[in-house]
């Protein structure tokens, strides 16, 4: 065992460093006003906060290039059941998990599936809004990196009101 330990401290280093250079370990938080919600996001990333033609919804993508992730805010209080639907009908994995006090159903893509493009889906009720977040994967050899920041960032999730 004393023989093997060189080669696993070796190990633990070259990992910490291919982990630092693919992640921001730092984060920053957003703060939505109107909509009075807060999340932390990677500090390389950008914010681009749009008013989806006619408003409402609102949107807020946090981009980091070949990864992003989109929250969008509906005036309405029922999340839209017809596309959750679709997203099983395709083979979807459904789950519900809490976000900020709230029941949300998260939707997976199958691991199996290799396309890029969408790969998760939240939805939520808080009030009388219903809120979407969603994960894009660009490049699918991100796609480990991008589940651990949609995860992180609906962990710092919180309401601001």
């Amino acid at each position: 065992m004393k023989k093997n330990w060189p080669m696993v401290l070796a190990m633990l280093v070259i990992l910490g460093l291919v982990w630092g250079c693919t992640t921001s370990r730092e984060t920053v938080s957003f703060t939505n006003d109107k909509y009075k919600y807060t999340v932390s996001y990677p500090s390389s990333w950008q914010v681009n906060s749009v008013n989806i033609a006619p408003p409402p919804p609102a949107g807020t993508t946090f981009d980091g290039g070949k990864l992003a992730v989109d929250i969008v805010v509906w005036e309405q209080p029922s999340p839209n059941l017809a596309e959750q639907q679709h997203l099983k009908s395709k083979g979807w994995i459904e789950e519900t998990i809490l976000i900020a006090g709230e029941t949300a159903r998260l939707f997976t893509r199958p691991q199996t599936d290799t396309h890029t493009g969408l790969w998760k889906r939240l939805y939520f009720t808080h009030g009388y809004l219903t809120y979407e977040i969603s994960l894009e994967v660009l490049d699918k050899s991100q796609a480990k990196l991008g589940f651990k920041v949609f995860e992180n960032m609906i962990q710092s999730f919180r309401w601001s009101d």
